[in-house]
């Protein structure tokens, strides 16, 4: 069996606190990830200047264009077999990369593999110091959550830029009604961050709006596909 290449893609906007933890987790993966790709989407932090301390990870720097355009910038980078994606201020488990990859090495009709995850948030103790506080598990699928074939976004394509459409759940409801093979197993892979600059924190109103038109725009989509086959 060849040994596949790895990218894993992280977009970065204002996360300096944070992005450390984030590149050591893919770093000391029990799995050598070939290709680390940092885009830093205008941030005005110093979240660059810590990734420059890592001479193997790829960094690129930009003016702000939003979540959705670094990823597919991202994309257009990447080189691997496989690709990965984690946010700036989330982990991944040490052992992520191996476990998912197994699955795919193993069954090759499958074309991505998710796993579960814990997220914890950030609260002060009684000497003022922070430290980490465990909230719940969660068994929904997302963006750092999986291991993709790079054969996925050759054949659905990038994320939309639409502004009224969520990324991943756009993307994910094309991969849907593609009847791509996707695998979720049980095993904890990633450790999500609850903290006061989440996006999906501060711009609720606006996340549920991109819900709503996602979800519309996948119902358009089979409509479509229902009128083709009559």
């Amino acid at each position: 069996m060849n040994t596949p290449f790895i990218s894993v893609i992280v977009p970065l906007y204002n996360t300096e606190k944070y992005i450390d933890e984030a590149l050591l987790s893919l770093l000391h993966q029990t799995y050598k990830i070939d290709q680390i790709i940092v885009i830093d989407d205008g941030s005005t932090d110093k979240g660059a200047e810590i990734v420059k301390k890592y001479p193997q990870i790829e960094l690129y720097q930009q003016e702000n264009q939003g979540l959705k355009k670094t990823l597919n910038i991202g994309l257009s980078k990447a080189t691997g077999d496989y690709i990965g994606f984690l946010d700036a201020d989330d982990r991944w488990k040490l052992d992520k990369l191996e476990i998912q990859l197994n699955h795919l090495q193993n069954n090759p009709a499958l074309d991505m593999v998710f796993g579960r995850s814990t997220r914890f948030k950030m609260i002060m103790d009684e000497k003022g110091k922070e430290k980490e506080e465990l909230l719940d598990y969660v068994k929904a699928v997302y963006l750092s959550g999986g291991l993709y074939r790079k054969t996925v976004f050759e054949r659905i394509g990038g994320f939309s830029t639409d502004s009224k459409l969520h990324n991943f759940i756009d993307w994910f409801g094309r991969v849907k009604d593609a009847k791509l093979s996707i695998l979720e197993i049980e095993n904890v892979i990633c450790e999500r961050r609850i903290h006061g600059n989440n996006m999906g924190i501060i711009n609720k109103d606006k996340q549920r709006e991109e819900y709503l038109a996602t979800l519309k725009a996948s119902l358009d989509r089979r409509r479509a596909q229902e009128n083709e086959k009559k």
